[in-house]
């Protein structure tokens, strides 16, 4: 089932939707960031938590996966930069 996101989310690239099984729910959430590292960057990075912070079902599994577009992460060391597109996503 897909989920209607508010208006004030329609410039995020993402798609969130619902699965259900027999008695439990998975929200799955797939997004798309675009690779720029500016002010828009941060813009972005602060709407699309906003809206996971809406959005996150409080009664079920949430899946967030996609393409966010941070190469400054170190995931094998668990290190990122102090960038504020990197920090919000790690």
């Amino acid at each position: 089932m897909n989920v209607a996101l508010d208006a004030a989310f329609t410039n995020l690239e993402l798609l969130c939707f619902d699965i259900v099984f027999t008695g439990s729910k998975v929200r799955f959430s797939v997004v798309y960031r675009p690779p720029y590292y500016d002010d828009a960057a941060n813009d972005y990075v602060g709407l699309l938590v906003k809206c996971f912070m809406e959005y996150s079902a409080r009664d079920y599994v949430n899946i967030i996966v996609g393409d966010f577009n941070c190469p400054k992460i170190n995931w094998t060391e668990n290190f990122f930069s102090n960038d504020y597109v990197s920090k919000s996503i790690f």
